[in-house]
């Protein structure tokens, strides 16, 4: 393995790394006040829990726990 193709896998690790802890952190910051959902205006769910979500990357696809409230 050469010196570019190791950066080159730095950088996807990092990258994926950055990707996971910014939809994690931004899921876990959604206020408790909310009470409905502004996408599709369903009630929220004030007992909590999690839902999977995935999205399409460029690096790779970023998973999270989306709070259900």
């Amino acid at each position: 393995m050469d010196l570019e193709e190791l950066a080159v896998q730095i950088g996807q690790v990092d990258s994926q790394s950055m990707i996971d802890q910014a939809v994690a952190t931004q899921a876990a910051l959604v206020p408790v006040e909310v009470d409905s959902c502004s996408e599709y205006g369903t009630a929220s769910d004030p007992a909590g829990g999690t839902e999977p979500r995935a999205v399409a990357t460029q690096v790779n696809t970023a998973r999270w726990e989306d709070p259900t409230r």
